[in-house]
């Protein structure tokens, strides 16, 4: 117990050292690289409302003015469905591949060096798409027991989406280091999971200890998040008294407002979070 207290503790130091020298790098970064997750998130979401609205929007306003449904509905929001759904995918992992790049930053700054932003998510693409693809299939295996007892119904179904919950969290705290071992050790995805539940498994209550303060931290300066909502809705009344055209432009500030707010808080959690996770799993492997 005194051991892993004292390691935990002296990871924070190490991290607050690194954080201390290095702030501002950090966080330009980090700040870069929030952005770029955004803009991939932003892309989606442009791409599927196009989408929706070019091949179901006409139908679904003929249904709501004629109370019929256009023949042509269920093709066209099959080819909708065809074309949003490998779109979200394909973002989702581009975004797991742009985050990954966070260690990347941390480890280099450590070493005095420099990242290419863009290089580095290149780099770590089919590494992260392999790995969050393993992980999300064995996600869907936890969860296959919801799916049949869902047959069964009843208590059934209560008990196994528990059990499954349980099994999802367990599975992820183990495998949290994951991504590490992937972008900075370069294990191949197996071996990566291997090697975070064996780290996971020899320091179980160092890792918790960790998770915990990491929590904290990330709680603590999402509170400035909160405060900054409020700026934001109170901005979005005082143009909202102004009628339909002031709605309009207090919800365009609104939402530029909260991407803003999210990149900047977003990279600021990750500044204090990345070298505290880091730290911990790098000592660990000496």
């Amino acid at each position: 117990m005194a051991g892993t207290v004292d390691y935990v503790r002296k990871t924070l130091e190490s991290s607050y050292a690194l954080i201390k020298a290095n702030a501002q790098e950090m966080f330009i970064a980090l700040l870069k690289l929030n952005a770029m997750q955004v803009l991939v998130a932003a892309v989606m979401l442009i791409v599927i409302a196009a989408a929706a609205i070019a091949l179901v929007g006409a139908s679904l306003a003929d249904i709501v003015s004629t109370g019929a449904m256009p023949q042509a509905f269920m093709s066209n929001l099959a080819v909708a469905i065809f074309i949003i759904v490998p779109v979200f995918v394909i973002s989702i992992l581009l975004t797991s591949a742009i985050k990954s790049v966070g260690f990347n930053i941390i480890e280099n700054i450590a070493r005095g060096k420099s990242t290419d932003l863009l290089g580095q998510a290149r780099k770590n693409f089919w590494p992260i798409v392999k790995l969050e693809v393993t992980m999300w299939g064995i996600m869907l295996l936890l969860a296959a027991p919801v799916l049949l007892s869902a047959l069964v119904g009843g208590l059934a179904v209560c008990i196994f989406m528990l059990l499954s919950v349980i099994a999802c969290v367990l599975f992820g705290f183990f495998v949290q280091f994951s991504t590490l071992e992937v972008v900075l050790s370069g294990r191949r995805t197996v071996d990566a999971l291997k090697a975070s539940a064996a780290l996971v498994r020899g320091s179980l209550l160092g890792v918790l200890l960790i998770d915990v303060l990491i929590v904290a931290a990330a709680m603590a300066v999402s509170v400035v998040t909160s405060a900054a909502q409020a700026v934001l809705r109170l901005v979005l009344q005082v143009f909202s008294a102004g009628g339909t055209a002031g709605t309009a432009v207090g919800f365009a500030i609104y939402l530029i407002g909260m991407a803003l707010v999210s990149v900047a808080i977003g990279a600021a959690i990750q500044t204090i979070t990345l070298p505290m996770t880091y730290n911990f799993w790098k000592g660990k492997k000496g």
